[in-house]
């Protein structure tokens, strides 16, 4: 649920309203002062909704609302910390079972916050709004007053570290410390963390979830334990979808969804991926771990990265600069791997008398070089 400025203009909403116009899906909600809340909430929960997702451009007046009426009705409330022009206390003073992202708790230190989301991004102020002030103490203490979770997803912030300086935020890496310092305040208070990630992915391109990063980073950049980040992917999860007392923990009863290590991860938290078997619904799988547990990234990525391996060989081999200068000028970074032009650009620094074999490791970090066949 969102206001109608967020909602009706967030091409994301097409995605999942199936062919219903943006912001009336009963799903995907667009809602004004003039909205029947019972009935939109009923109205969601019959579609088998479990909970209530409140987005941004709501009031607080709004935001309480929503909120007192899906737990009368038996739904969580999950909650973005931009609810603008909210703050985030408004959400959590609401009573929201979660609260999203660690980067936009920001806003509750500044004079101003954004009037909506749009565009908010590059208004959030990092430099002015140290992680310390008292105003950030004070949600702190009001959400473990409230029991609120905090849902971090520490690794889309690791990722929009990456960006360009003032494109999408003033300063990326700084929002990105700031962020990871919220988060270890928070869980030095303990504030119950759960792990999420925010990104989506396909499993048929990647050899583990990213929720194995976001453990990663909760462990490395916020402070947790090993047993902690685990505790957050895993049971809090659970608890924080209403699901805990069939998942989320071992015990007598509950669904058999687990997996079986060959190392601690008490230890070591990246452990987690050295997966022998997996447990699903009681059944036993053995895991394939020929591929070394290794990440292989975005497959398309690799082909492409192949495909222009092979052309480059080819226009070497027939002396074709203009081949090679047009290959050049094709500049793009690939996922996980060095753009085209720093590619190209070594291999073209390479003596004569080698040549890169038309073929890159699975993971497009490393090139092997062939001596020439004579």
């Amino acid at each position: 649920m969102a206001g109608p400025t967020h909602l009706l203009g967030d091409q994301r909403v097409d995605q999942i309203s199936r062919g219903r116009a943006r912001g009336e899906a009963l799903w995907a909600r667009a809602i004004t002062p003039e909205t029947d809340i019972t009935k939109a909430v009923s109205e969601a929960k019959a579609t088998g909704a479990t909970g209530i997702k409140i987005y941004t451009d709501l009031t607080p007046d709004i935001v309480n609302r929503i909120t007192a009426e899906a737990h009368k009705q038996g739904l969580k409330v999950w909650s973005h910390a931009a609810i603008y022009p909210g703050r985030p206390t408004d959400a959590v003073g609401a009573g929201v079972n979660v609260i999203s992202h660690s980067n936009l708790i920001v806003a509750e230190g500044m004079n101003e916050v954004p009037q909506q989301y749009k565009g908010s991004h590059i208004l959030l102020d990092y430099n002015s709004v140290g992680v310390e002030l008292k105003a950030i103490s004070d949600l702190l203490r009001l959400m473990l007053e409230k029991g609120t979770f905090l849902d971090p997803t520490l690794l889309v912030t690791s990722r929009l570290a990456k960006t360009e300086k003032g494109k999408i935020f003033q300063d990326p890496i700084q929002m990105a410390e700031w962020s990871y310092m919220f988060t270890s305040r928070a869980h030095i208070r303990r504030i119950p963390i759960v792990a999420g990630t925010d990104v989506q992915e396909d499993p048929n391109t990647r050899d583990f979830p990213n929720l194995h990063a976001e453990m990663e980073l909760l462990v490395t950049k916020a402070g947790l334990t090993p047993l902690e980040a685990i505790t957050a992917a895993t049971r809090n999860g659970a608890q924080i979808l209403g699901i805990s007392d069939s998942c989320g923990t071992i015990a007598p009863g509950k669904i058999a969804d687990l997996v079986v290590l060959s190392a601690d991860p008490s230890v070591d938290i990246s452990n987690t991926t050295r997966i022998v078997y997996v447990i699903k619904g009681g059944k036993l799988h053995k895991r394939d771990t020929t591929k070394d547990q290794k990440d292989m990234g975005d497959p398309g990525a690799v082909k492409e990265l192949k495909n222009l391996v092979h052309m480059w060989d080819e226009a070497d081999v027939k002396g074709d600069a203009i081949t090679i200068d047009r290959l050049l000028a094709e500049e793009f970074t690939f996922v996980g791997g060095p753009s085209k032009a720093q590619f190209l650009g070594s291999v073209k620094s390479k003596s004569p008398d080698t040549s890169v074999e038309s073929a890159v490791s699975d993971d497009v970090q490393t090139l092997r070089r062939a001596t020439k066949r004579r």
